[in-house]
């Protein structure tokens, strides 16, 4: 079963536009060094040594479509998106504070680990990484396959105040549901 820290947005109305990543600007950007992760959970100390080299080397993180070579946040201003791999098709995530080393589960995963539900193998619209994130904006796009290797849609998280809402849902190439509540 999938767990999700969403709220959906199927049963509000559909709007034509998608959302875009400037849409949401942050504030402030975090330019300091990153807090130490900390490691509370058992999944999160199962792969406590990728979330701590994302922190602190950056490895995992993905900005502008490429991985890091330095530390520091890639969303919502403060955040450390860090991504890494578990086979075929397979990605864990996680999310890291770097003001404070909180770490989260990413907003869409699968049984209630790290794991993310990615679009099944040979989809032709899955991408190269299925978590789209900007350094400079709120919102995280991730395709993704609920119940798994189901179709994959496009859903649009958006941060507000150490949690992720679900604004809209798209699927098919064309957006099939839209919540504004959060905006």
């Amino acid at each position: 079963m999938v767990s999700a820290l969403v709220i959906s947005a199927l049963a509000q109305p559909s709007k034509s536009k998608r959302p875009r990543f400037e849409d949401y600007p942050v504030r402030v950007i975090f330019h300091g060094i990153p807090a130490d992760p900390k490691i509370i959970t058992a999944s999160q100390r199962r792969y406590r040594t990728a979330i701590r080299q994302g922190v602190v080397k950056g490895w995992g993180v993905i900005r502008d479509v490429k991985e890091q070579t330095h530390p520091g946040p890639n969303f919502a201003g403060n955040m450390i998106v860090i991504e890494w791999g578990c086979g075929v098709p397979c990605l864990m995530a996680a999310m890291v504070d770097s003001v404070t080393g909180d770490v989260f589960s990413m907003p869409l995963k699968w049984n209630n680990t790290l794991q993310v539900p990615l679009p099944c193998m040979g989809d032709p619209s899955s991408s190269d990484s299925p978590i789209s994130v900007r350094r400079d904006s709120r919102l995280m796009i991730i395709e993704a396959s609920i119940p798994t290797c189901g179709p994959p849609n496009l859903h649009f998280l958006l941060s507000l105040e150490r949690r992720q809402m679900e604004v809209a849902v798209s699927g098919a190439g064309r957006l099939i549901a839209h919540n504004d509540t959060w905006a």
